[in-house]
């Protein structure tokens, strides 16, 4: 059996779901060699089905829903992982897991009340999304070398956070405005 060249990027989406909780279960036991292997290959497969729909127009509503997914969820184990290590204050946990939360109540209310729609990510989830991953990387580069945070990361941290609050009123305000029947686009 020889598999559509578009079912690519969901493949891809896919690894990337079921990496989340071996990534978190390395992270806990402190392979932190190994969890920033997993979380890279993770990272790449995000920029690779991402290449693959846009390129070659392979999206699809399957693909819609998995990659958002998958990148909630591994984002969601590393930040979970760390916390319950101690490398990440909760409340920064609970800030980006809320946003995520209140966004997945607010897609499903709207699809009760409207029906099927896209969600098209906007330019400040995007940067929401970016500036989470980059805090995660930085983090696990801190525990790879035994070295504490610099004195200005609680203010990274305070922007990490206020990006996420702020994409998260952005879509909420977004998911507002539409009629009845209108699709959500970016």
């Amino acid at each position: 059996m020889r598999l559509q060249p578009s079912v690519w990027p969901n493949l891809l989406s896919t690894v990337r779901l079921v990496a989340a909780f071996p990534l978190f279960v390395l992270l806990l036991e402190g392979r932190l060699w190994w969890s920033l292997g997993v979380f890279s290959l993770a990272a790449l497969t995000d920029a690779l089905d991402g290449f693959l729909a846009k390129r070659y127009s392979w999206q699809s509503p399957t693909g819609a829903f998995l990659d958002p997914l998958a990148d909630k969820l591994l984002v969601f184990s590393v930040f979970a992982a760390l916390v319950l290590t101690g490398a990440t204050p909760p409340w920064l946990f609970w800030t980006v897991w809320g946003r995520d939360a209140t966004m997945g109540l607010a897609v499903l209310v709207c699809y009760v009340w409207r029906g099927p729609f896209w969600v098209v990510p906007t330019r400040l989830s995007k940067v929401s999304m970016a500036f989470q991953v980059v805090y995660l990387v930085l983090t696990l580069a801190f525990l790879l070398q035994k070295t504490p945070p610099p004195p200005l990361w609680t203010g990274f941290e305070g922007l990490v956070a206020a990006l996420a609050i702020l994409s998260g009123i952005e879509y909420l305000i977004r998911f507002r405005r539409r009629g009845s029947h209108e699709p959500v686009r970016g």
